[in-house]
């Protein structure tokens, strides 16, 4: 790789089903990553612990320890701090010194519970500086499958029906998420917004989710003469699945 070169890829990558809450929302790119760069600056507190095991099911690392050895004791925790960086998950350590014995688990960002705990102490990730190291934003995950519109009439300023399939590939929190439905100019909608709910075919699709529930939210306004459909959840997310649901409408004049 040369310094003032340019390099792209493209690599597949599942959607999840949420935006990360207790990570960040970041992509990190490492170019250079050498094994001298391995070293990371860690945050140690004494006698704080985890109030319950923060991965029960995961790789634990433990070693003799003579009670008062201080050579014993910094080599384990050299050793897991070494072990937490080759982890995927990790971003803490519990060191727990009990019986002539030090063991370690090994803790994703946020899962520990810290408590005080004589025999215990934390050590948590707070920088790792590696050359030419990159952390670029990754977009919020409020994003769309399909959607599909369906009408039963053409004919100028007729009432019409117009029917919504929309298939939400992530979950849109309430109170403060929406979908926004942008429509062509001199459609009308019904003032009253109240989307009716449609079954799929087959009707026993296991994805299918309600729209039209009382304590959603729906308003129609127009921007800059475009008409506007806005539906907020209520008091639940509008969970990832499909939504099939129409709206009375009125056709433009022309």
């Amino acid at each position: 790789f040369k310094p003032d070169d340019v390099y792209g890829f493209l690599a597949p990558v599942r959607v999840p089903t949420e935006s990360p809450r207790r990570t960040s929302n970041s992509f990190v790119l490492e170019f250079g990553y050498a094994d001298e760069a391995k070293g990371a600056d860690w945050d140690v507190k004494q006698g704080i612990g985890c109030k319950s095991p923060c991965n029960p099911d995961g790789y634990q690392l433990s070693s003799p320890v003579t009670p008062g050895n201080a050579t014993e004791l910094q080599d384990l925790r050299q050793r897991c701090q070494q072990a937490c960086l080759a982890l995927d998950d990790c971003a803490e350590i519990q060191l727990v010194l009990s019986g002539g014995t030090g063991s370690c688990s090994f803790c994703p960002f946020q899962a520990c519970v810290q408590a005080q705990d004589a025999t215990s102490e934390m050590h948590t990730i707070r920088n790792l500086p590696r050359p030419a190291a990159s952390s670029l934003s990754s977009p919020l995950v409020r994003s769309l499958l399909d959607a599909r519109v369906s009408f039963r009439t053409q004919r100028s300023v007729d009432m019409n029906v117009v029917r919504f399939q929309i298939r939400l590939a992530t979950a849109i929190p309430a109170p403060l998420g929406g979908l926004i439905i942008q429509g062509p100019e001199g459609f009308a909608f019904s003032e009253q917004c109240e989307p009716r709910d449609v079954l799929p075919d087959p009707p026993d699709n296991p994805i299918y989710r309600p729209i039209g529930a009382s304590n959603n939210v729906c308003i129609f306004y127009r921007l800059a003469g475009q008409p506007r459909l806005q539906i907020q959840p209520g008091l639940r997310d509008f969970a990832p699945g499909l939504y099939i649901f129409e709206l009375t409408v009125q056709n433009p004049a022309s």
